[in-house]
């Protein structure tokens, strides 16, 4: 009996010590409103910059409204910063770009899945994973790319395209050496898929080093100048008139 009492007061106390600890949570939250997206940076749940995450949010509720209004047959391109500063009407006429800056393999399959537009495109084109590669290895990287792919089968017409060289002075030898062991390894996931091409553009931009040459970047070693994205423009314009 005595036991009994005691495992009781024991479970008794272990819940008055959840309630108190879920209300000082919530009251936390109340009085703090960024405290979840705080924990949540904290546990590496959430981008480290706070501005990214409302950027990104703005930008998918802009492109939910485009995509209402994106009528059929259109040239899709979606993707990261490099996406976002293309542009696509200069490769096709009907054109419409869903490039976000910063964006991920998984961010870019979680905005396609919601994309009505992209099932009744006549080509969607996806760049991105440079922002993948940074923090992890290429197996993990095409291994997400992978599982975008085939949650994306039911598009008829996907062109992937393969990552633009960087100028490892700025970037670094390691993200470049990554960058080449990807690209490798998406011509073979490519290949793999019925629906998917790739598309190839980075012997136009490397210098007699492998890097992106300093005349074609806006002095970062990977976003494009001007130079740069014309040569994007015209190589894209050949290789989707091809296909």
């Amino acid at each position: 009996m005595v036991n009994f009492l005691t495992s009781n007061r024991k479970r008794s106390f272990a819940f008055l010590i959840y309630i108190f600890i879920l209300h000082s949570i919530l009251i936390g939250i109340i009085i703090y409103p960024n405290l979840a997206l705080r924990l949540a940076i904290k546990l590496k749940l959430a981008p480290a910059n706070e501005s990214v995450i409302y950027y990104i949010a703005a930008m998918n509720t802009m492109h939910a409204r485009v995509d209402e209004n994106t009528g059929p047959n259109a040239f899709i391109f979606i993707g990261d910063s490099l996406i976002q500063g293309l542009s696509v009407s200069s490769i096709r006429p009907v054109a419409v770009n869903f490039g976000i800056g910063h964006d991920t393999i998984n961010g870019v399959l979680k905005r396609s899945l919601h994309y009505k537009s992209l099932r009744r495109a006549s080509s969607v084109i996806i760049s991105v994973g440079i922002n993948d590669l940074r923090n992890n290895s290429v197996e993990q990287v095409i291994a997400e790319y992978a599982i975008m792919l085939k949650q994306l089968r039911r598009i008829s017409n996907i062109f992937i395209h393969e990552l633009l060289p960087i100028d490892s002075k700025l970037q670094g030898i390691e993200l470049k050496k990554k960058i080449s062991s990807f690209n490798k390894d998406l011509l073979k996931l490519a290949k793999s898929f019925d629906n998917i091409a790739l598309l190839k553009s980075s012997n136009k931009f490397i210098d007699i080093n492998g890097d992106l040459k300093q005349s074609l970047h806006l002095g970062d070693g990977l976003h494009l100048n001007k130079d740069g994205y014309e040569i994007w423009i015209q190589q894209l314009k050949q290789q989707l008139s091809a296909k």
